[in-house]
């Protein structure tokens, strides 16, 4: 895929979650030629992934929960560089990540009674599954902890597809739009995700 091509991608791709109301912010992109991410601002040398700060003087401050952008600014944004496509997550939603085998466990849970969520698949591997904001308790946890899960949450980000990270492209496994947009409630995610991490205290 060309460079305009992949342009044109993200920018697509933008344009689509703001319209169903994902908010999205624009991160660092990765260059191969560097071997760093960059976000195209000079007196930034900030080679980690993070969001675009367009506020510091310097380098990007490490920001979880930068200002999201507006329909009428990705083509400013996708027009010369294809920054990936960030969604804070927290107050829209709650992503869990981890092994595939794992996610999908999870995923035939929620699917069984009738709430089947968005998934995407990094290239590491690895699997994100969306959700609606989960309150977060000890035994939540505890059970995530143990069973090598990452709970998205409050003052964080993921990466959305089809941004580009290091090891290759982040994809959609199952895309928001095969569930009109709907994310799982917590509560059915929660029963589930210790259903699968933790059978003993699913029904707690």
């Amino acid at each position: 895929m060309n460079r305009r091509r992949t342009l044109a991608s993200l920018a697509e791709a933008a344009r689509e979650y703001l319209t169903a109301g994902w908010p999205i912010v624009p991160g660092a992109y990765w260059s191969p030629q560097t071997c760093t991410y960059r976000c195209g601002r000079p007196a930034c040398d900030n080679g980690s992934p993070h969001a675009v700060d367009t506020i510091a003087d310097g380098r990007c401050r490490q920001r979880t929960q930068p200002p999201t952008i507006g329909l009428e600014q990705v083509e400013g944004w996708w027009s010369n560089r294809g920054y990936n496509l960030m969604m804070p997550t927290g107050a829209s939603a709650t992503v869990i990540e981890g092994p595939a085998g794992l996610i999908d466990d999870l995923d035939a849970h929620l699917t069984a009674v009738g709430s089947p969520p968005p998934v995407s698949a990094l290239p590491t591997g690895e699997r994100q599954l969306f959700s609606a904001p989960i309150p977060v308790d000890d035994e939540l946890w505890l059970a995530a902890a143990v069973g090598g899960v990452t709970l998205h949450g409050a003052g964080a980000w993921v990466n959305l597809p089809p941004s580009v990270v290091s090891a290759g492209k982040v994809v959609w496994v199952r895309p928001p739009a095969m569930t009109r947009w709907r994310l799982p409630e917590a509560p059915a995610v929660r029963t589930a995700l210790l259903a699968v991490l933790a059978p003993g205290r699913a029904a707690a």
